[in-house]
């Protein structure tokens, strides 16, 4: 994820000295999809984090 997002700066930085507002547009739209990517992973994860539990050595038991 660091080097999206370093390649995210560098790209946005070339499009503002260019300064082209369809540049800025396509711009707009990858960063919007890279971050819609890191939420749905995010989500993933911590879905995935807090379904597959291991009941049987868990600190905290709850009863079934």
């Amino acid at each position: 994820m660091p080097w999206v997002m370093r390649a995210l700066m560098v790209l946005g930085i070339v499009v503002a000295i260019m300064g082209r507002s369809r540049l800025l547009l396509v711009w707009l739209a990858v960063f919007l999809a890279v971050a819609a990517a890191g939420f749905v992973d995010y989500y993933m994860w911590g879905y995935d984090y807090g379904h597959n539990l291991d009941t049987a050595h868990a600190i905290i038991k709850f009863p079934a």
